[in-house]
């Protein structure tokens, strides 16, 4: 995947580093000539700090994003699914992005999810993000109304893409948007270079095989795995990386995964893949919502305050005391 913003942009990564060569193991290249960002690997979804009145916790995520960059993963995706997105002000977004950028300091690529319920308000978003120092933008569908033609979501894409010059990547979702980007939409629009990759969190590895497949003239249009259960086998079979949430807790183990199937270990990439989804259960608790659990956990690793936005659910007691266990089980408390 190569992410092709140029260096003149307001973005933090490609603007600071003008140098050629790849820098800390994590195959990132930038190439002055044309300013280019090759990447691949682990690019967490990085969840958002909150304090208790459902406001940014700035402090906290700054601890969250250095904890992520010692881990060695190889990006940041701030304000996905798992950054809880929805739940911010324009005002506190753009601060969250600014904060990564900042954080980062030219190391990693900062993407930035701009999702919203409109194509117009998606640009308005996008240009926010550019502005803070974001290198990428992925695109969600706006996530209202039922698009059931694909030409109303390939217009979509191309219109942000000829609003905010910056690279894009396409990020599938059907299990919150309750939408779905053809296959053949996608290919279309990778082969627009303002289209440098496509997040698949369909949990369909069929799909992810046809991707694969369908590269066509575009061998270095990324496919990155957003569902965890499936980031191992799709690194096996030539995807580019991964987007786990579990990342926000173990990066380490995140990045370990990316690295045994680089070099074809099976079995130690089957290990891990075990490991990390056994870790996923802080966040499927039956009385606790995905996020909470998340956020519990990594309250109890030191990293953030458990607050979650509403009306999504904070863990009770019985989940609670699975996700203490849990951790205690992998040493992280």
């Amino acid at each position: 995947m190569h992410l092709r913003g140029r260096s003149s942009h307001s973005g933090g990564y490609a603007r600071r580093e003008q140098v050629d060569g790849e820098r800390r193991g994590c195959q990132i290249v930038i190439k002055e000539e044309d300013g280019m960002i090759e990447l691949k690997g682990i690019v967490p979804p990085v969840a958002t700090p909150m304090n208790a009145d459902g406001s940014v916790d700035l402090e906290s995520l700054r601890k969250l994003l250095q904890h992520l960059i010692r881990g060695g993963v190889h990006a940041l995706f701030v304000l996905g699914s798992t950054g809880e997105f929805t739940m911010f002000t324009d005002e506190e977004k753009a601060r969250v992005v600014e904060t990564a950028v900042d954080v980062s300091a030219g190391r990693l690529p900062v993407l930035a999810g701009v999702g919203e319920m409109s194509t117009r308000r998606v640009i308005n978003a996008a240009r926010d993000a550019k502005s803070a120092g974001a290198d990428a933008l992925v695109l969600l569908l706006p996530f209202y109304y039922n698009l059931r033609h694909e030409k109303e979501k390939k217009q979509f894409f191309l219109q942000v893409a000829d609003a905010v010059e910056l690279p894009m990547i396409i990020y599938e979702n059907p299990h919150t948007t309750k939408l779905s980007i053809a296959v053949e939409t996608v290919m279309e629009l990778s082969e627009d270079g303002r289209f440098i990759a496509t997040k698949d969190s369909s949990g369909d590895m069929r799909r992810v095989q046809t991707l694969l497949m369908l590269r066509g003239k575009r061998k270095d249009f990324g496919i990155l795995q957003g569902s965890e259960e499936l980031i191992g086998m799709s690194l096996l079979l030539g995807a580019d990386g991964g987007v786990p949430g579990i990342a926000n807790l173990v990066p380490r183990l995140a990045v370990k995964l990316y690295e045994a199937a680089q070099k074809r270990d099976i079995a130690r990439t089957l290990e891990i893949q075990k490991q990390i989804n056994e870790l996923r259960g802080v966040y499927l608790q039956e009385d606790s919502s995905v996020y909470g659990g998340l956020k519990y956990a990594l309250s109890l690793a030191g990293l953030c305050k458990p607050y979650v936005g509403s009306p999504l659910l904070a863990p009770e007691r019985k989940a609670r005391e699975n996700i203490r266990k849990l951790l205690k089980k992998y040493r992280i408390v």
